[in-house]
């Protein structure tokens, strides 16, 4: 051996000496009775090669097993015959009967043990708090050790399987298999010395696992059963029996669960919507397996794929009752999309308990649609239902461990298992782990050592982390699935638009029930008679305020809060205190649409306001990117217009136009970007098509995806229905054959508006003609909506804010005919090409009057550009 050779083992060994000291030393501090020692000895032994950091993380991996034990008291309920130390063990807790795990101790210098507990398969610390219990007592028989030192390489077993998981490769634990062949041919019949040479290869290993062959891994599961039986000494091994038991039911899962391709494409052609090939490819993947993680980017279809992989479980008879789990807002729209793809009964879950309780009891075929708040609430009521296939929407509610909701949805075990999330991953990798737990656990296995995938410290730092990834990656394969809109292009549609709706707070449910008082009455005074100008003005300012309301109170109430807000940081608990669900809801939008490096979006509101207050709420997540954002409003003056569009085209670290109406025209932002979301929707259908207009139109050549954020409860589902009906009047005017076009509603808007649960009259609602007073107030905030935003796109720290007081328009005269009234007025050119009007003096007077009140109400209007 060289000098060279010497030095290296040299520096070898006394790192291993140092880091057993410090391992010692931080154990000794919260040992929980076990000897420090020993553990940081076993840690060195099993991580021979490992870095300082992974033996860290396996020592405090330990101390928690060992923690656990200690506060589960747990003892030895069973022993081997004989005061003997070496063999079969049970435990129990204290004042508790035996626990159904069985342990094995092998040897006590340095201590081997096998248990049948789920801890010890996945741990990969050749330890569980059962065998830590077992290896503290064994240690305090100082004369049994040395009898069991004596004996402890006498019982060899034939077949052995190594507890510690490789870093890198699939995993897969019937690879650490192994035969000891002397051994086995010693015990082994002639049958079962067939089975070893068909099944082990030269290395005494497995030939072939068939990892992805179910039928053949099965056939290879019995034949492994045999083995462990048949050459064992006694009972057989614990660990790889109770492995080879749980193979073999998930085995009998899968195949059970397996729908053939023929099947599916049988099925699908019931199907209300065509699938594209990626999203067929996208239910191929969840019928392999029967569980599937489906991480889509944003609008690429991944509610629909969950109801046709529920149509094609319900139309091949797979399951009877399945549960759709969706965040409380999107149970509408969840049904709303059932039932334009599918014919299955599926029905919302709400009410009291008790009527909850009476859906699942009397629901014997179908799926039902709840929220996760409500599953936790109605716990035993869904066990009882026993849901066969469940799907969860928006899963990162489960991306926390600790979480009630965490626990909750895992302990539901259904054969046919599918998450819906557009952000797998957020922050850390346990998120993606946690909702792995319910998909396929094995996959993160074990979870102490993802800490060894981090930002790398050092050159070798990083290429454990990017071999760590590595396999994370190929062991997340078979349950996971995730296609960027890159990926798809050429299939998808040229536009696709896609409503997400949120729900009010309660503060934002107060707020707007307020003012629907004055609007009932207004609604009131309108079936006596016809409004008077500003009596339909205020009732537009009155439904122009509410609509700000299901933007959110941080609009609604912006004069108070932004100054507060606006050179804060937009925490998620500073998000939730501002009752302004579409502010989290964008960022999470943006933060899944943005993971896409060249992707660019246009953001539109009706309010300046609101794209301030939407920058804000994404302007970290834009920062963490090296990205930033521009601008383009009524505010700013024609040059800093145009710099923002140069930017927003020219420079690949602009990711986002925020714009209101004044960007909706005379824009051409097609080789831009090809998504636009609208914060709200605008009254008329002609100003959402321009907004989308800016890049949707010639000269684009990616499809073009569009979302619209709704309010549920509030008034924006009923402008979505008015949108409808101006469309459906559009596209029959201009581009059908018909003669006629059919509209849900034939009423007037003022009577449509009473028609609606939040207008209908109520006690105290009454209006009178002589009425002066129709209550307005907290319309507005008491100023406008003028504050500018500089040419850098970023509002400015030092904007002020206008206290002054709404002026009140003039009343109009008492039944005045405003048609009348422009009968009277005459418009001539003259002859250089201008317009003149002529009117009476008093018809000037009462024309002036109506005029300025229409002035005077729009300026209330926060936002109006």
């Amino acid at each position: 051996m060289s000098e060279l050779q010497h030095q290296l083992e040299r520096e070898t060994e006394g790192e291993r000496r140092e880091a057993r000291k410090v391992l010692t030393e931080r154990a000794a501090r919260v040992s929980h009775g076990f000897d420090p020692r020993l553990l940081g000895d076993h840690l060195l032994r099993l991580f021979p090669d490992a870095s300082f950091e992974l033996l860290e993380s396996g020592m405090e991996a330990l101390l928690r097993r060992a923690r656990s034990a200690r506060r589960e008291e747990l003892r030895i309920a069973k022993r081997p015959p004989r005061g003997e130390l070496l063999g079969d063990y049970l435990t129990r807790r204290k004042g508790q009967g035996a626990r159904p795990y069985r342990s094995r101790v092998r040897a006590v210098k340095p201590f081997e043990g096998t248990c049948s507990c789920l801890d010890y398969q996945r741990s990969s610390l050749a330890v569980c708090k059962h065998l830590l219990a077992i290896w503290n007592e064994v240690e305090q028989k100082p004369r049994l050790l040395e009898r069991a030192i004596e004996k402890q390489g006498e019982a060899v077993p034939a077949l052995r399987w190594d507890p510690v998981r490789p870093e890198a490769g699939s995993g897969d634990w019937m690879e650490r298999l192994t035969l000891a062949p002397e051994v086995a041919d010693e015990r082994a019949t002639r049958a079962l010395r067939g089975l070893m040479r068909r099944r082990f290869d030269a290395r005494n290993r497995l030939a072939e696992t068939f990892a992805e062959d179910p039928d053949q891994r099965l056939r290879l599961v019995n034949d492994l059963m045999r083995l462990n039986e048949g050459l064992s000494e006694g009972e057989p091994d614990p660990a790889i029996e109770a492995l080879l038991e749980r193979e073999k039911e998930s085995l009998a899962r899968l195949r059970s669960c397996r729908v053939t391709p023929g099947g599916v494409d049988t099925a699908l052609k019931s199907l209300g919507q065509r699938l594209f090939p990626y999203q067929r490819e996208g239910l191929a993947a969840f019928f392999r397996t029967g569980h599937l993680l489906l991480g889509d980017d944003m609008g690429l279809g991944k509610t629909a794929q969950a109801i046709a992989a529920c149509h094609v479980l319900w139309k091949t008879r797979r399951v009877r009752k399945g549960l759709i789990v969706v965040p409380a807002s999107l149970k509408s729209q969840w049904l709303r999309e059932w039932r334009r793809f599918t014919d299955v009964p599926a029905e919302i879950i709400d009410g009291f308990p008790a009527e909850r309780a009476a859906i699942y009891e009397r629901t014997e075929r179908g799926f039902l649609i709840t929220n996760y708040e409500q599953l936790l609430r109605d716990e035993d009521v869904v066990r009882a239902f026993e849901p066969e296939a469940m799907v969860l929407d928006e899963a990162q509610r489960i991306k926390n461990w600790e979480t009630k909701t965490a626990q909750v949805v895992k302990a539901f075990r259904p054969p046919y298992r599918l998450v819906l999330t557009g952000t797998p991953l957020e922050n850390r990798l346990e998120e993606l782990a946690s909702l792995f737990d319910w998909i396929e656990p094995t996959a993160f296995e074990p979870k102490w050592r993802l800490e060894q995938v981090r930002p790398a410290r050092s050159d070798e730092r990083q290429l454990r982390s990017l071999q760590g990834l590595q396999a994370i990656r190929e062991r997340m394969a078979p349950h996971f699935l995730r296609r960027v809109r890159t990926e798809v292009l050429d299939q998808l549609p040229e536009r696709t638009d896609t409503t997400i709706t949120v729900d009010f707070t309660g503060r934002q449910h107060e707020e707007y029930e307020a003012l629907c008082t004055p609007i009932r009455r207004l609604l009131c005074l309108a079936q006596k008679r016809p409004l008077l100008p500003p009596e339909h003005l205020r009732l537009m300012t009155l439904l122009a305020a509410q609509r700000r309301i299901g933007n959110g109170m941080a609009l609604y109430e912006f004069v108070d809060v932004w100054p507060e807000i606006r050179d804060l940081p937009p925490t998620e608990a500073r998000l939730a205190r501002l009752d302004s669900p579409k502010l989290i809801e964008l960022r999470e939008m943006v933060r899944q649409l943005l993971s896409e490096p060249t992707r660019k979006l246009v953001i539109f509101s009706d309010w300046q306001r609101m794209v301030k207050l939407a920058e804000w709420s994404i302007r970290d997540l834009l920062q963490d990117i090296g990205a930033s954002a521009v601008f383009f409003t009524g505010a700013q003056k024609g040059p800093q217009r145009e710099r923002a569009m140069v930017t927003f085209h020219d420079d690949p670290s602009v990711r986002v136009l925020f714009a209101t109406n004044a960007g909706g025209v005379g824009l051409n932002l097609q080789r831009a970007a090809s998504d636009c979301i609208n914060l709200e929707l605008p009254w008329n259908p002609a100003v959402l098509e321009q907004r989308i207009g800016r890049v949707y139109r010639m000269g684009q050549k990616r499809p073009v995806q569009t979302f619209q954020l709704v309010s549920e409860g509030g008034l924006e589902p009923r402008i979505q229905e008015l949108v409808g009906e101006k469309r459906r009047l559009f596209e029959a005017l201009f581009e059908g054959t018909s003669d006629e076009v059919t509209f849900d509603h034939q009423a007037g808007f003022t009577q449509r508006l009473s028609q609606l649960d939040d207008y209908v009259p109520r006690k105290g609602d009454e209006a009178t003609d002589d009425e002066a007073d129709l209550d307005a107030t907290a319309v507005t905030d008491g100023s406008d909506d003028s504050d500018t935003i500089p040419a850098n796109g970023v509002p400015s720290a030092t904007a002020t804010r206008s206290a002054s007081a709404p002026a009140q328009p003039p009343a109009a005269p008492d039944g005045l005919d405003v048609r009348q009234l422009f009968d009277g007025v005459r418009v001539s050119q003259t002859a250089d090409g201008q317009v003149r009007l002529e009117a009476k003096p008093e018809t000037a007077r009462q024309l002036a009057g109506v005029l300025e009140g229409l002035a005077g109400l729009l300026r209330q209007i926060p936002g109006a550009d």
